[in-house]
């Protein structure tokens, strides 16, 4: 097998594995809002994959790509390589336990580690901004959660009726999955750029790599769909179908704000502080705290996991290939 082949087959993995966490959690909670297809919430996420880099730019994929940790030549799309896996193992093992994480967290912790255990420059200025988003994306999902409910109020009634929830769900799924193109699902592209070198001063949308991105990240989503049901009713909150359509929309302003500022702010972050804005909202009862502190414990556990797993990769990879 061709390096070539083995960078694009691993890339085209992280993508079917982003689309079956990510992907399925967003189908998942709009389920709840309205009796849209499956297929059909499926085809617009990966979709807005492959077309809001077009529409909207390549901040956050050039923020991981060419910024946080020098990947350059073909060194450092092996030690790309050595990363994504890394940060799939662990994603893995705390989901096998019961934990299912943030492949954000996952990715930029092993990319860090790998680049301390190759020795390759980290630009530790810009990752403490990535990082400071992150840490902030939870708090911004409940104060946009809040200030979404607070506005609506005096909708809320009409709202609450599942048809009128269903027909706002649609624009708000619809402006969720181009934010999520927008931001969170440049990972992907991210991970491709480096794979198949196509990283500049800027990652650069090539067409292919974004079909491959999407048709990947869809079938992911669509494999995905059925556990991840079953988890976000178990969730942080029990989600109504206008809570749904509000936390949608909470999550699609974040994502929008940290694509402007090329920040990779983590979906799950934000959609489980948008559920936790609305619960507060109603009353603090409403929150299952215990599971909301399980999702915690989870992204706390796969820093230092991802981070020493990476660097684990990074002296292996380091030592043949720089």
């Amino acid at each position: 097998m061709s390096a070539g082949l083995a960078l694009f087959l691993v890339a085209s993995l992280f993508a079917f594995v982003y689309g079956s966490n990510a992907g399925s959690v967003l189908v998942s909670i709009g389920l709840t809002a309205s009796n849209t297809p499956v297929w059909l919430a499926v085809l617009a996420l990966g979709a807005a994959v492959a077309i809001a880099p077009v529409l909207l730019g390549t901040g956050v994929a050039t923020t991981i790509a060419a910024e946080l940790v020098t990947l350059d030549g073909e060194a450092g799309r092996w030690l790309l390589v050595a990363a994504v896996v890394s940060a799939m193992l662990v994603a893995a093992v705390l989901s096998w336990r019961g934990l299912p994480t943030s492949m954000t967290l996952a990715l930029l912790a092993a990319m860090t580690g790998v680049g301390l255990g190759a020795g390759t420059d980290v630009s530790w200025p810009r990752l403490a901004e990535v990082a400071a988003g992150l840490l902030l994306a939870p708090l911004l999902g409940v104060i946009a959660a809040l200030l979404l409910r607070l506005g609506l109020r005096p909708w809320r009634t009409r709202w609450a009726v599942r048809d009128v929830a269903g027909g706002v769900h649609v624009l708000a799924f619809a402006a969720l999955a181009m934010a999520f193109g927008a931001a969170d699902g440049q990972k992907i592209l991210a991970v491709m750029a480096v794979a198949m070198d196509t990283v500049g001063e800027r990652a650069e949308i090539v067409p292919l790599q974004l079909a491959v991105a999407g048709v990947v990240f869809a079938a992911g989503a669509a494999f995905g769909v059925r556990r991840m049901a079953a988890t976000v009713n178990r969730g942080v909150l029990a989600v109504r179908p206008d809570a749904a359509a509000t936390s949608e929309l909470a999550t699609a302003a974040v994502m929008f704000g940290g694509s402007a500022l090329g920040v990779p702010a983590g979906m799950s972050q934000v959609v489980s502080g948008s559920l936790i804005g609305i619960g507060m909202s109603s009353g603090m009862r409403r929150i299952r705290w215990e599971n909301a502190a399980r999702l915690g414990n989870a992204w706390v556990a796969t820093v230092p996991a991802t981070l020493l797993a990476g660097f684990a990769a990074g002296l292996i990879v380091g030592a043949v290939a720089v």
